[in-house]
């Protein structure tokens, strides 16, 4: 038996996760992939999964804001008014989008510019406020609870504590803002 055999499996939990990782990559024999695959790979596997799970609302949530912010760049001011839900993809299962995305980065690494003024002058708190609610907040609460939930791992989990405790601070920030 491989490493990941009986043993590695007594938790309720990793049962059920292997039976999920096996329905995925379309083996019909748990038992058999669990011999064949060390304890290290599996745990890799639900590490994984517990950042980014298959077929999940948050992915949609995640595409979602993308395309509206390409959206809101292309269209007129009065155009952009639409909510986060107009671009939600509302057909069956949803394709997983890995929360670590280059594009997520890039948004984050965008306001940090805008404030910076590395683009032009520096954003006003209004064009900053503007960006974060768009932008960043849709996805970013949501990225960082998944980081604080992945329970196999020692790193991701503090780090999504002290990223969704940002997120909550800049969003009252913003809510506090002279501009309200």
């Amino acid at each position: 038996q491989g490493e990941c055999g009986k043993k590695g499996l007594t938790r309720s939990n990793a049962r059920r996760f292997a039976f999920r990782l096996a329905r995925e990559l379309g083996i019909w024999n748990v038992n058999g992939m669990l011999r064949a695959m060390s304890a290290s790979t599996f745990r890799w596997w639900q590490a994984s999964y517990d950042l980014d799970p298959w077929g999940d609302e948050r992915a949609d949530l995640r595409a979602a804001s993308i395309v509206k912010m390409v959206h809101d760049v292309n269209v007129k001011r009065s155009a952009r008014d639409k909510p986060l839900s107009d671009f939600v993809i509302k057909i069956g299962k949803a394709t997983p989008i890995d929360h670590r995305s280059k594009a997520n980065q890039d948004r984050m690494e965008m306001m940090g510019a805008m404030i910076a003024g590395r683009f032009s002058a520096p954003a006003t708190l209004t064009q900053q406020k503007t960006f974060f609610n768009r932008h960043v907040a849709p996805w970013a609460g949501h990225f960082f609870a998944d980081l604080e939930g992945a329970k196999n791992s020692v790193f991701y989990a503090p780090v999504g504590k002290i990223g969704r405790a940002f997120m909550q601070i800049e969003a009252e920030a913003f809510r506090l803002s002279k501009d309200n």
